[in-house]
C-alpha cells in the first residue's frame, strides 16, 4: 500500500529551499562586510606616509629638466692636465683631501680598491662656499629653506651629495648619481643649475668614470638631468656618500 504524503511533510518541502536561500545570502552579505573592514584598514595605512613610485615621481617634478647638456669624464684623483684645464681633482670644492677619503684614484681604466665613497658622482658649474664663506646667492638653491637653521654651520653643505636623475635618450640609459664637485669650467652659474638657461660654458657636466659607464658614454657625451630627492635602487646606492665639508 503506499503511503499518502501527509500535509507538515509538503509544508516542510516548501520551506526548506526558501531557508537554504535565506542562510546562503546571509553567509555573502557577511563575507562582503568582513572583505570591506579589512579594506578600510589597508587604505589608511598607504595614506599615513607610505610614498608610492608615482607619488615620488609627482615630487621629482618640482626641479626642471636640463635637456641636451654636453658631458665630459672626470674622477678623484685625476692628475691636471690640458684635457681638464690643468685641474687637478686630489681635491674637490668641498673636500681638501677628496682622493684620500674617495680611496685612492678612481681611475677609468679600473680600480683596485673598494670606495669609501659613491663611485657614481658628478660635478656642477656651482659651489654654495667661495673663500669668504657661504655664498649670498645660496637662496636661489630650490631646497634652501630646509636648511636656514643650518646656515652658520660651515661643516655643512646644503647640495654637496644631493641626488640627480641622469639620461642618455639616445641609448636609453637612466642612472642616478651624487653631486660631489664643482665645475667644469664655472663655479656659479645658478641660472643654469637652479633655472632653466642653458650653461655659461659648452660643458654643463662632470660625470665620474661609473656613472659615465652606466649611461654608456666613452669620453663625451649628451645627457639631460634634474634633481631629485632620492634615487630609484640600484647600483648606486650601494656605497652612499654622506660625509660633510673637509676644508683640512
Amino acid at each position: 500500500m503506499r503511503r499518502k504524503v501527509g500535509p507538515s511533510l509538503i509544508l516542510f518541502l516548501i520551506i526548506l529551499p526558501t531557508l537554504i536561500l535565506i542562510l546562503f545570502l546571509a553567509s555573502c552579505t557577511n563575507t562582503i562586510d568582513k572583505e570591506s573592514e579589512v579594506a578600510q584598514k589597508i587604505i589608511p595605512e598607504i595614506d599615513k606616509g607610505e610614498t608610492t613610485g608615482a607619488e615620488q615621481n609627482k615630487q621629482t617634478e618640482k626641479y626642471p629638466w636640463h635637456e641636451n647638456i654636453i658631458a665630459t669624464i672626470f674622477w678623484a684623483g685625476e692628475e691636471a692636465s690640458e684635457e681638464n684645464a690643468w685641474i687637478a681633482n686630489d681635491d674637490s670644492t668641498w673636500d681638501e683631501q677628496w682622493m684620500e677619503h674617495f680611496g685612492g684614484v678612481d681611475n677609468p681604466e679600473g680600480r683596485n680598491f673598494i670606495p669609501k665613497e659613491n663611485p657614481y658622482y658628478f660635478a656642477l658649474p656651482y659651489t654654495d662656499f667661495d673663500e669668504n664663506g657661504r655664498k649670498q646667492n645660496i637662496k636661489k638653491v630650490y631646497w634652501y629653506e630646509q636648511y636656514q637653521d643650518r646656515l652658520t654651520d660651515t661643516s655643512f653643505s646644503i647640495i654637496k651629495n644631493r641626488w640627480a636623475e641622469i639620461k642618455n635618450k639616445e641609448k636609453d640609459k637612466t642612472c642616478y648619481g651624487q653631486w660631489e664637485d664643482a665645475g667644469p669650467s664655472e663655479y656659479d652659474d645658478t641660472d643654469y643649475v637652479f633655472g632653466t638657461a642653458q650653461p655659461k660654458y659648452d660643458v654643463g657636466i662632470d660625470l665620474s668614470p661609473d656613472l659615465a659607464k652606466c649611461l654608456g658614454i666613452d669620453g663625451k657625451g649628451v645627457v639631460s638631468w634634474r634633481f631629485v630627492d632620492n634615487s630609484e635602487p640600484g647600483k648606486w646606492t650601494e656605497i652612499v656618500t654622506t660625509s660633510k665639508p673637509f676644508w683640512g
